[in-house]
């Protein structure tokens, strides 16, 4: 996906550049404008800059709500990929088994199966907390961040991006 002087974002500013491009961020023009002469979301670069500063800032005031930061990345990134494999096991991997590689379903069920029980150890592993017995500054906050972040987006969701989200171009899938 090239974008002006053939020079494609790095890839966390991308991140944001590209839900900005699809309009599922708030002031998606700002997010989504690439210089024209550097060829880079700048605006995008900038935010995500502050936002690991501020989030690195966490760390000075509560080891705990940092702790609780780090591990809903790893939380958020387990639900993400448990999802589209949950998604293939309920429709008993129809759209797989139309791919150009497949190892069958027992084989390939079976890997879903326990990518799904790694998925779930890893969630409670990066829930529990950092030391016993619990106390609210050793308790591990990751799942109150994490649904936290649920309820933003949910809202958001609500509010702006039904109406106005349309997806990536189907050309991102090409390339």
């Amino acid at each position: 996906m090239g974008t002006p002087g053939g020079v494609s974002p790095s890839p966390r500013p991308r991140a944001t550049w590209a839900a900005a491009r699809d309009n599922a961020l708030p002031l998606s023009r700002l997010w989504a404008h690439v210089d024209k002469r550097l060829g880079v979301p700048v605006w995008s670069l900038l935010l995500i800059t502050v936002i690991q500063m501020l989030l690195g800032l966490i760390n000075l005031g509560s080891s705990s709500a940092f702790t609780a930061f780090v591990s809903v990345g790893v939380i958020a990134l387990a639900a993400a990929y448990a999802m589209p494999i949950a998604l293939s096991l309920m429709n008993r991997r129809r759209e797989v088994m139309q791919a150009p590689w497949h190892y069958g379903n027992i084989v390939g069920a079976s890997a879903n199966v326990v990518a799904l029980a790694w998925i779930v150890f890893e969630l409670v592993l990066f829930s529990m907390p950092t030391a016993l017995p619990v106390t609210s500054t050793s308790m591990n906050y990751a799942s109150v961040v994490f649904v936290g972040f649920l309820a933003i987006a949910a809202v958001w969701y609500l509010v702006y991006a039904r109406k106005h989200y349309k997806g990536p171009p189907e050309s991102d899938a090409l390339e």
